[in-house]
């Protein structure tokens, strides 16, 4: 999942190829009560639900910015909106011009989504980390929540 290059706000966000960009990759934090915020680490925006679609947008802690991130599986994790409880899902075929959407949770492989580099320890510790839908050929299995 990415940011463009050059995102601004009320861009929508995207699935693409991990290729370790710094607009692919995402600062994954504690915004307390069990949710998390998540910053693009090339522009500082946050990963925001605008009616209905996820878009970038400046971080204001609003609910449309708070997600629940809960592991499914051994580095596979489902991303749900705090505002809407619709899961974060790989739409690349319903949505082409930016792949991505909200959905009602199903454990679809492209509502599970892997955090890679440098792994789970990064969204603990603040360090950026690259958010990518499984369904893009990323390994999945078993665990608990964050």
């Amino acid at each position: 999942m990415q940011l463009p290059a050059e995102a601004s706000n009320g861009m929508p966000a995207q699935t693409a190829r991990y290729l370790s960009r710094d607009h692919q990759k995402w600062n994954v934090s504690s915004a307390g009560s069990g949710g998390y915020k998540l910053l693009g680490a090339a522009s500082g925006l946050a990963l925001t639900v605008i009616d209905g679609l996820v878009k970038a947008a400046p971080y204001a802690a609003a609910d449309s910015q708070l997600w629940k991130i809960d592991q499914v599986a051994v580095g596979s994790y489902r991303i749900a909106s705090k505002s809407c409880q619709l899961a974060l899902t790989a739409t690349i075929k319903l949505k082409a011009e930016t792949g991505l959407g909200l959905q009602a949770y199903t454990g679809d492989d492209t509502q599970r989504w892997a955090v890679t580099e440098p792994g789970i320890a990064g969204a603990k510790t603040g360090r950026a980390v690259a958010l990518n839908a499984p369904a893009a050929k990323l390994k999945s299995s078993r665990g608990k929540s964050l």
